[in-house]
């Protein structure tokens, strides 16, 4: 009964190790790049947590200002709940013609048809 109470123990231990990352929110992103985290394993949190984001200009400017590289920017914006929200035109960041993200609204569908 002690063996099986043990077993069930470290399962139980081993499965909350396993348990997927918590879901993060810009505020947690903006909190990583000012704490000076390395883009790649900020990014490798949004992947393995599964996040997606609801973004405004004002979050990407504020992220912008944080400091934020504009591949993790570009991240969130492909796992935002609503990306139609904000189109991003930008090139890649080391083109040294232009490193800058332009955004205007999209206009939205028409309904009907």
């Amino acid at each position: 009964m002690k063996r099986a109470a043990a077993l069930l123990g470290a399962a139980l231990a081993a499965g909350c190790a396993a348990a997927p990352p918590a879901r993060l929110t810009v505020a947690d992103v903006e909190a990583q790049v000012r704490a000076g985290r390395p883009v790649p394993d900020i990014l490798h949190d949004i992947e393995a947590s599964g996040s997606r984001f609801y973004l405004t200009v004002a979050d990407v400017l504020l992220l912008r200002d944080a400091g934020a590289h504009d591949a993790l920017i570009d991240r969130m914006l492909q796992s935002a709940w609503r990306p139609e929200t904000i189109y991003v035109h930008g090139r890649p960041w080391d083109d040294p013609w232009d490193s800058g993200i332009w955004w205007r609204p999209i206009s939205r569908p028409r309904r009907g048809r």
